[in-house]
């Protein structure tokens, strides 16, 4: 029954259709880790914008002397 069973899975294996499943998937994942990309570069940049939002408070701070130069 053995070789019976192995033309069987192999009659009923597509190839092509395998390899356009697999080329399915990894066009899908080339786009999630774009968008996971994107989503990290704007995070960078707001923490970059959050960054300079409180250099200028010290800043400000240090100017009407309620923070020491030490912080």
């Amino acid at each position: 029954h053995k070789a019976e069973v192995a033309r069987l899975i192999f009659r009923e294996f597509d190839e092509a259709e395998y390899k356009r499943q697999q080329e399915k998937e990894k066009e899908a994942y080339k786009k999630q880790i774009a968008l996971q990309k994107e989503q990290l570069s704007q995070k960078d940049e707001q923490l970059s914008q959050k960054e300079k939002e409180l250099s200028e408070c010290r800043k400000l701070l240090k100017e009407h002397g309620l923070l020491n130069s030490k912080s």
